[in-house]
């Protein structure tokens, strides 16, 4: 019986995840999409709101399946 190594380690990768728990939250590259604003102008904003306290932040990590590893990300979720 052959066993899929590639596989059994992307599931065990994705249990070490750090995703945030709950609604609401987004990545600056959801932002940006959603806000139709380009790169700068948009870490320029979230980085004001965050300096409001307006905007709170996960810093964690998620499953990339173009680079096949896990990658830091972080998310914000309005307050």
């Amino acid at each position: 019986m052959a066993i899929n190594w590639a596989k059994e380690l992307q599931q065990v990768e994705r249990i070490n995840e750090n995703i945030p728990e709950g609604d609401d939250w987004f990545t600056s590259e959801d932002f940006r999409e959603k806000s139709n604003i380009g790169i700068t102008r948009a870490h320029k904003i979230i980085k004001e709101l965050i300096k409001e306290g307006k905007i709170k932040v996960h810093k964690g990590s998620a499953w990339n399946p173009t680079q096949k590893q896990l990658t830091r990300k972080i998310w914000y979720k309005f307050v």
